[in-house]
């Protein structure tokens, strides 16, 4: 059968693996087809399943977010498939936008990590937070505008504020760093370089 643009990228590029990237985005969606070609061979069937599971979980991350702030289990079921037809009409992203697909997924839990450690601060939600955050990143380097925005609108807030300034915080931090290391050494590296040749 006939692949789609991203399911042909993927063929390709998860042959070799690379801290940094065949193409413009980060390499967290080649890494996972790497490790799953290596232990199942090339598997297009793979790949589907892999996003529609993303998807699943995105929308279960809406869910828990909305039964979490409304502390109402009723009107959540709702408010999440009204949602649903706008999802369904970018079923396009489904097979060409994998990138977004986990980014989407990442920011969704990540805010509802925020939201959790607002009710229960332990050393275990900041490293999840911080986990949710680094795999962003490894997705879509424009997570960073929404993580920018999350931390200045949450310094705001007195619940969330308390959430950045407490030293559990650092675990976020730590988590988000030894995340993104590899791909974020390849990337300062890259620019280094590409400096020096302008130079």
């Amino acid at each position: 059968s006939t692949l789609w643009i991203d399911e042909a990228e993927q063929v390709y590029i998860s042959q070799w693996f690379s801290t940094g990237a065949f193409e413009v985005q980060p390499p967290l969606f080649s890494w996972i087809h790497y490790a799953a070609f290596k232990l199942t061979g090339t598997n297009i069937f793979f790949i589907e399943v892999f996003k529609i599971l993303i998807i699943t979980l995105t929308y279960r991350g809406i869910y828990k977010i909305i039964s979490l702030a409304s502390g109402n289990h009723g009107p959540t079921v709702v408010l999440c498939m009204l949602s649903l037809p706008f999802i369904l009409q970018l079923w396009d992203e489904t097979f060409t936008r994998s990138n977004t697909i986990i980014v989407t997924f990442a920011s969704v839990w990540a805010f509802y990590m925020v939201l959790k450690i607002t009710e229960t601060p332990n050393w275990k939600n900041y490293l999840l937070l911080g986990l949710f955050l680094g795999a962003g990143f490894l997705s879509k380097y424009t997570i960073v505008l929404g993580m920018a925005s999350l931390f200045i609108c949450g310094l705001t807030i007195p619940k969330t504020r308390a959430v950045i300034l407490s030293p559990l915080f650092l675990v976020t931090i730590f988590t988000f760093l030894l995340v993104i290391a590899p791909h974020a050494w390849w990337l300062v590296e890259n620019i280094l370089q590409s400096k020096s040749a302008l130079d």
